[in-house]
């Protein structure tokens, strides 16, 4: 699972590289390559009404600025460069927001423009078990909150059935709660990915540390340790988005959602810190799988030299009696004894044997256990 700056392959109707050829001038659009065409859901809130609309027209978009409550425009596909520069027009989008909109590879920010906060999110999932991200970009306006997705799938799903409570506190705030409400689901989901994270490095360790570790683990752990680092290029910058959000200077954000986004702050740096320790976990179980694999080939040969060691003896004794030179007083009487060959074979096991116990009085074998 690779990236970018923080940014993967996207999945279907994403970009995958560079969107955009080098040179391309300022505000000069293009879309992403596969990318859908825009649909719009609409939804129109307050403490006493909620109006939602699916596939909404150009025309509904202009009345979002006068309507009372809050106005959440919901644009899903990337594909019609045309009809997004007139949604930048009804909100008076800047030609370089709408820009980093299109060049779907961007890392999370947050920017303050004169009539709204311009915010960049990036979602965590999965595309054929490979780590990837979604952008979601939102503008923050005095009483509207417009979000642009890919369109390839609706990640802001579980806000809109807290909008049927009308005793809910979002539908009781501005759209600054909206906007905290969209960064803290963001926020939320890298939990299950984390947790899977540590799942997945706790049974690594277990494997690593089992009898016989698979030859593929040490590739496991560095795909591991690569997908570790892709969500620490999303989370790190997400803290500082936060943050922005936070410190806001330009009173987009109300004193009571800062509450809040303190809250998502605080779970960031809680997902950031689980982060470095998992890196330093994987990063440990290859000088571990290292130790393992050392330690085994050590105790190898440990055998092979023990061994070898017992049949030098062995070895020397056969090669003496090897030597038959005939009948001479000087040659080896024993070759005639009748108990030479089991007398020979006696003094080898023997030699074999006071090896064997040398060797474990040394502590270098193990043939019984120690009182």
């Amino acid at each position: 699972m690779a990236g970018s700056d923080v940014t993967e392959a996207t999945g279907a109707g994403a970009a995958s590289g560079r969107a955009w050829p080098p040179g391309v001038a300022p505000n000069g659009l293009l879309p992403p390559p596969g990318a859908l065409p825009p649909t719009f859901h609409l939804t129109f809130y307050g403490a006493d009404h909620l109006i939602e609309r699916s596939g909404g027209s150009m025309e509904e978009l202009t009345d979002c600025l006068d309507r009372p409550g809050v106005a959440w425009v919901d644009v899903r596909g990337l594909g019609d460069v045309e009809k997004l520069s007139r949604v930048g027009a009804v909100f008076d989008l800047h030609g370089l927001a709408l820009e980093d909109i299109l060049q779907y590879r961007q890392r999370p920010k947050v920017e303050p423009y004169e009539d709204h906060l311009f915010i960049v999110l990036r979602v965590p999932c999965v595309v054929d078990e490979e780590l990837t991200s979604r952008q979601i970009s939102l503008l923050l306006g005095r009483n509207y909150v417009v979000t642009f997705q890919d369109g390839t799938a609706d990640d802001l799903a579980p806000i809109r059935p807290r909008l049927q409570n009308a005793k809910s506190r979002l539908r009781q705030s501005g759209p600054d709660y909206l906007a905290y409400v969209v960064t803290d689901l963001v926020i939320d989901l890298f939990f299950p990915l984390l947790e899977h994270y540590g799942e997945h490095l706790e049974a690594l360790e277990l494997e690593v540390t089992g009898d016989h570790p698979g030859d593929d683990v040490i590739m496991r752990i560095h795909n591991l340790r690569r997908e570790l680092l892709t969500v620490r290029r999303m989370l790190w910058p997400t803290r500082e988005v936060v943050n922005g959000l936070v410190r806001d200077d330009d009173h987009y954000v109300k004193k009571a959602t800062r509450v809040y986004l303190r809250d998502c702050y605080d779970h960031v740096t809680q997902q950031i810190e689980s982060l470095e320790i998992y890196r330093e976990v994987s990063g440990g179980l290859i000088e571990l799988y290292l130790s393992v694999v050392n330690m085994r080939t050590n105790d190898i040969m440990k055998v092979l030299t023990i061994i070898a060691t017992i049949f030098i003896p062995l070895g020397w004794i056969a090669g003496v009696y090897g030597m038959n030179f005939g009948d001479s007083p000087f040659n080896m009487p024993e070759l005639h004894w009748r108990y030479g060959y089991p007398a020979v074979l006696g003094a080898m096991g023997f030699f074999a044997c006071a090896l064997l116990y040398y060797f474990h009085r040394k502590g270098w074998i193990t043939l019984w256990k120690r009182r």
